[in-house]
């Protein structure tokens, strides 16, 4: 019977793990997006968090505004509706491979006519908490925009924030109210400001317009004030009614690396299936993997020794003689490893004539005649008269005082010995 590496119990546990894990990369593939949605963006423009814009986005048609998602760079680049560029994750991003910068973008649609509207991000993320973005990371949004803007603050970060009248002029009257108000100073074109600086400003062309604070299109402030009537009021203006939303430089990653892809959920599961196949290649060409193989049952009735020999002679056409010699000699050595022998020892190992001698002298210690010598005194007698063609009949009688022998030895029955 051949070795098991592992027992029922621990086998069925390995093919269960190997059967979950692998309909776990199955399912993985095929809903991996619901099931782990990529990190949600600081300024994401569709996520559900405070310094996200999705109310803001999702209010827009229910107002008469059509909108139009944009997620294709190349979408960004030519689309006729005016753009707007909500709370960029930063000046450049890795996209399909290849880093492009909020500049070149705004470069290229100003080239060809067409509006943007960036709206500068005003915090960022910091160990679960909000941070406001320093002044180096700002700089680096203003160079892209190249207006020569300059950012101020009103107020301290915390500060309870307090209504704020828009100044005569704006593009709509009210109140903002704004903590930690980011506004620009020294800007032309002014489309809406406070006291302090301009909230909302444009070229000389009117193709790129800029609002200062992200917070009156974000999802925890928007509803606050006028902050929604501005906004919408900005859009209407510059668009017409129809706007896109450019969800390239908010909410889009740099392209991962494999290594990074499967040291994550669910790309995890592709490792454990990996490890798991190959742990069973290995087992597998160690020992045998799966059920103990069953001994073979043996060959119709009678010993094997016998049916030995007879395979011997129908496949090779030996005399009746020499059969029955070899029979005697394979019958001596068996009973010789069953009784005085050692059982683990190959059957051939031992010759003839010592384990004649042996069997002798152990039945002599019995009290029991010497037979095995004389068997195979018998049997040489017989090998050396094969050339005079041994008589069939006396054989087949040595091969039965042969079984008979082993019957008395073994102590088996004669049933199924030469006939």
């Amino acid at each position: 019977m051949s070795r098991a590496v592992l027992g029922d119990r621990a086998r069925t546990l390995v093919v269960t793990l190997s059967v979950l894990s692998l309909v776990g990369v199955v399912v993985a593939m095929v809903y991996g997006r619901k099931l782990s949605p990529r990190p949600v963006s600081t300024h994401d423009s569709y996520g559900r968090g405070p310094l996200n814009t999705r109310v803001f986005v999702e209010a827009l048609p229910r107002l008469g505004v059509t909108v139009e998602r944009l997620t294709a760079l190349r979408e960004v680049r030519t689309s006729a509706r005016p753009v707007l560029f909500l709370a960029p994750d930063a000046p450049a991003q890795t996209i399909d491979g290849r880093v492009h910068t909020l500049r070149e973008v705004l470069d290229a649609r100003y080239e060809a006519g067409l509006v943007s509207v960036v709206v500068l991000p005003k915090w960022a993320l910091a160990g679960g908490l909000a941070r406001p973005l320093d002044a180096t990371e700002l700089e680096d949004y203003l160079e892209a925009l190249d207006l020569g803007l300059e950012v101020t603050y009103v107020g301290a970060v915390g500060e309870t924030p307090t209504p704020t009248p828009l100044a005569a002029g704006s593009i709509v009257g009210g109140h903002v109210e704004l903590s930690h108000m980011q506004l620009f100073t020294g800007a032309p074109n002014i489309l809406a400001s406070v006291e302090g600086g301009a909230l909302a400003v444009s070229d000389a062309e009117s193709r790129l317009f800029v609002v200062s604070d992200g917070d009156l299109f974000a999802n925890f402030s928007v509803h606050r004030s006028d902050h929604a009537r501005l906004a919408v009021e900005l859009v209407r203006r510059i668009g017409g009614g129809r706007v896109a939303i450019d969800e390239t430089f908010h909410g889009r990653h740099a392209e991962r690396r494999l290594a990074e892809v499967l040291g994550e959920w669910p790309g995890v599961l592709v490792l454990v299936q990996g490890a798991l196949l190959i742990a069973a290649v290995m087992l597998r060409g160690r020992v045998r993997f799966g059920r103990p193989q069953a001994a073979r049952k043996a060959y119709g009735r009678g010993p094997r020794e016998a049916i030995a020999v007879a395979a011997d002679v129908l496949s090779l056409g030996r005399a009746p003689g020499r059969l029955a010699a070899r029979y005697v000699d394979l019958l001596l050595r068996d009973v010789h490893r069953r009784t005085v022998g050692d059982r683990s020892a190959p059957q051939l190992s031992i010759s003839t004539v010592d384990a004649a001698r042996a069997l002798d002298d152990a039945a002599a210690r019995r009290g029991r005649p010497r037979e095995a010598g004389a068997l195979l005194e018998s049997a040489s007698a017989m090998m050396a008269s094969v050339g005079a063609r041994t008589p069939s009949s006396d054989a087949l009688a040595l091969a039965r005082r042969a079984h008979a022998y082993r019957r008395r030895q073994l102590g088996q029955s004669a049933e199924g010995g030469p006939t």
